[in-house]
């Protein structure tokens, strides 16, 4: 099974083709929340510079297709610019006790 491949210049990026269930929620949801919130990936990249990561534009992208993983602080900081917990953007379920 050949893996999807993008070459740019001399960096050769892999896609993620088997995505665990939360990653692939929380691309969406990252994507979905952007969306909405009518942010474009150079405006959530800019914001997340001001929290202290070293995001660019084509980061975003890079997360949202799965071509980059992310770091915990990372999902909190992006939690905070779409102002949602981090339950929600990784899709967390409430179940209620009986």
């Amino acid at each position: 099974m050949s893996l999807p491949v993008w070459r740019y210049g001399w960096v050769i990026l892999m896609a993620d083709t088997n995505p665990s269930p939360v990653d692939k929620v929380f691309r969406e949801n990252l994507q979905r929340l952007r969306d909405e919130r009518n942010l474009t990936q150079q405006d959530v990249a800019v914001q997340m510079r001001t929290r202290g990561h070293g995001w660019h534009q084509p980061t975003v992208y890079k997360v949202e297709t799965g071509l980059r993983r992310v770091f915990l602080a990372e999902a909190l900081a992006l939690a905070e610019i779409l102002r949602v917990d981090l339950d929600t953007l990784l899709g967390a379920r409430v179940v209620e006790a009986v």
